[in-house]
């Protein structure tokens, strides 16, 4: 029984998405964010600096993960596209 719930934590980790860090690598690099409209709005200069706090974000999305999962959870019950 050990075995699946760690075989169900390494699949949920590399499944499920790891919000905090996508987002402080998309600052990083300057993307452009798309606005209300689903029109790609032109951000601020890229921030290399940002790379410094990814050591930081990675283990925060861990923490994070369960919250993930009931997320997707409820979204897929109630089908939430968004």
């Amino acid at each position: 029984m050990k075995i699946l719930r760690y075989i169900l934590l390494v699949f949920m980790c590399l499944n499920l998405s790891g919000c905090v860090t996508y987002m402080t690598v998309q600052k990083a690099r300057g993307e452009p964010e798309k606005n209300k409209e689903g029109k790609s709005e032109a951000t601020e200069d890229p921030k290399p600096g940002y790379y410094f706090l990814v050591p930081l974000t990675v283990p925060l999305d861990a923490a994070l993960l369960p919250f993930y999962g009931l997320f997707y959870i409820v979204a897929g019950m109630t089908g939430y596209k968004g």
